[in-house]
């Protein structure tokens, strides 16, 4: 049985234009919030606060550029720069490119949405707002 994911759009008074956070409920329970930021029409989540929402554990690798999220001993390899991400030797594709923030990575939101990627949580994700 998989569980819905519904992300809803919760921009703070005092964030710039282009951040806030997304607030995270599951199967109708309050998760936490995922750090957002926008390029354009594009929405990035803070690849740290989606390990936590998912229950994945975050290794960053800052020098190569490196991320990978273990869930129940699965790798999702992915790397800033890149618009596709690995699952078990396959290439999933993002739609757009894992970009760094400051010091920190950020995922395609688009990634939640993807088959693979809710097949690997066992969640499937909507997105709104």
């Amino acid at each position: 049985m998989r569980l819905t994911i519904l992300l809803s759009l919760l921009l703070f008074a005092s964030s710039p234009p282009k951040g806030g956070a997304m607030e995270v409920v599951a199967d109708g329970r309050y998760k936490g919030t995922a750090e957002e930021y926008r390029v354009g029409k594009t929405v990035y989540l803070s690849a740290k606060d989606v390990g936590s929402v998912y229950g994945a554990q975050v290794y960053w690798f800052p020098v190569s550029g490196r991320l990978r999220l273990s869930l129940r001993g699965r790798q999702l390899e992915l790397m800033v720069g890149s618009d596709t991400a690995i699952l078990d030797g396959k290439r999933i594709p993002l739609g757009a490119q894992v970009i760094l923030r400051g010091t920190e990575a950020f995922v395609p939101a688009g990634l939640l949405s993807v088959k693979e990627f809710s097949a690997w949580t066992g969640l499937r994700a909507d997105l709104a707002g």
